[in-house]
């Protein structure tokens, strides 16, 4: 072969179809078979709850609008304390008496209770045993315990005391249906009364009239409310 090997193949090429020498494109590789698709996991309850949540048109509320509901309170806090027995407590009232009210005269019997600071003027307590004083309040210790009816002065005689009222019908009965037919609270009211919290607003208390129950109840005379710093 002479010649330009080159120029020899340009003219073969030439004379050969176009179609003949079409260069060949790579083929692509099949691609594997892929692995069946996991099956989806079951939703969790939180997720069946949200969903039907939404489905009924229910939103989430805000953190700042959350509802707390407090803890329900301890039983300890409903538990009542023992009340303190009558004996025990009528004991003490006559010690509290005995060492701290001596500035109170004080006169008992079975059917007659009279108690006055010994500062007061005579006529006041003449008046006060003859009822010529309204009454402006009613206390009414009828079936009261001592220690009930220690209660009951102890939250009212500073409230009467406060609203100006000087003049208080006390009625205690006159024990005829205590237990043994004995008149504890009776017995026991001039002790009652001079206990060391609420004496200091007492001037006096005598059993009242017959009109105003006799021997089953007295006046209590309180103190003037003092005046206010200022005021005339």
């Amino acid at each position: 072969m002479s010649g330009n090997p080159f120029a020899k193949l340009a003219e073969i090429k030439s004379r050969l179809p176009r179609y003949c020498y079409r260069p060949l494109r790579p083929q692509k590789k099949a691609a594997p078979p892929s692995a069946p698709a996991p099956s989806p996991a079951p939703p969790s309850d939180e997720e069946i709850f949200l969903a039907v949540m939404n489905f009924e048109g229910v939103s989430p509320l805000n953190s700042e609008n959350v509802l707390y509901t407090p803890l329900p309170p301890s039983p300890d806090k409903f538990r009542r304390e023992a009340e303190p027995d009558d004996d025990a407590l009528a004991l003490q009232t006559l010690a509290e008496l005995v060492s701290g009210a001596g500035d109170f005269d004080l006169s008992f019997t079975d059917e007659y209770l009279e108690g006055h600071a010994k500062s007061m003027p005579p006529f006041v307590l003449r008046n006060l045993k003859e009822g010529r004083y309204p009454i402006q309040a009613l206390l009414d210790l009828h079936g009261y315990t001592l220690a009930e009816a220690q209660g009951k002065l102890n939250l009212s005689i500073p409230r009467f005391s406060s609203m100006g009222y000087r003049n208080i019908l006390l009625i205690h009965g006159r024990g005829l249906r205590s237990p043994d037919g004995i008149p504890v609270l009776k017995q026991n009211l001039g002790n009652l009364l001079l206990r060391s919290s609420i004496r200091k607003y007492i001037l006096a208390f005598v059993t009242a009239r017959p009109f105003d129950g006799g021997s089953g109840a007295c006046y209590v005379l309180l103190r003037k409310k003092a005046k206010a710093a200022g005021r005339h």
